[in-house]
């Protein structure tokens, strides 16, 4: 089973306490994620790749889903609990890109997702970390229709890519903190 310590939880409440009812309700999912393994809903990772080279960040046009969003993935045992593992590889197998590196192991987004792609629809609890990347040469798996590394200005101003814009937010968020701390 998933473990998400609680100081992950209590870091992202601190910088996201909007997002309290979400938080609780992922914590709620994994107690009885315990107790009864077999329900049906997964726990997912996924990775916001930036590139500090050419200022982008890699996005997928998922075929299932139809739609542009992050690169991630199903959990897997062999992620042996940790979440940003299963981020990391699916990354890894989705881009083709061998050097992606960890900024931190802070959480950047926790989203729940309904995927009614299936005849039983279940939900998807999103565990998304931050990566960084010099590569610049991407191999899309089968997984995608498209894969393009995007600006922000690019995800702000185009309708494609609203189903990340909450990421996009973050990630402006992300980048405006650090190049105030830089000033400093």
């Amino acid at each position: 089973m998933v473990q998400i310590s609680k100081k992950q939880f209590q870091d992202y409440l601190t910088k996201f306490p909007e997002e309290a009812a979400t938080i609780n309700a992922v914590e709620n999912f994994l107690s009885i994620k315990k107790t009864l393994p077999q329900v049906n809903d997964q726990i997912t990772g996924s990775a916001w790749i930036f590139n500090p080279k050419n200022g982008k960040v890699l996005l997928t046009q998922h075929k299932k889903l139809k739609k542009w969003i992050q690169l991630g993935g199903h959990y897997e045992t062999p992620d042996l609990q940790n979440i940003q593992k299963t981020a990391l590889r699916e990354a890894k197998e989705e881009s083709g890109i061998k050097n992606i590196t960890p900024h931190s192991n802070e959480i950047f987004n926790i989203d729940i997702y309904l995927s009614a792609s299936s005849t039983n629809p279940y939900y998807l609890y999103d565990f998304c970390f931050l990566f960084y990347t010099l590569e610049e040469t991407i191999i899309s798996s089968n997984e995608s229709v498209d894969m393009q590394w995007v600006s922000t200005g690019k995800i702000s101003s185009s309708e494609q890519f609203k189903s990340i814009s909450n990421l996009a937010k973050k990630w402006q968020l992300f980048c405006f903190e650090n190049t105030q701390e830089e000033k400093i």
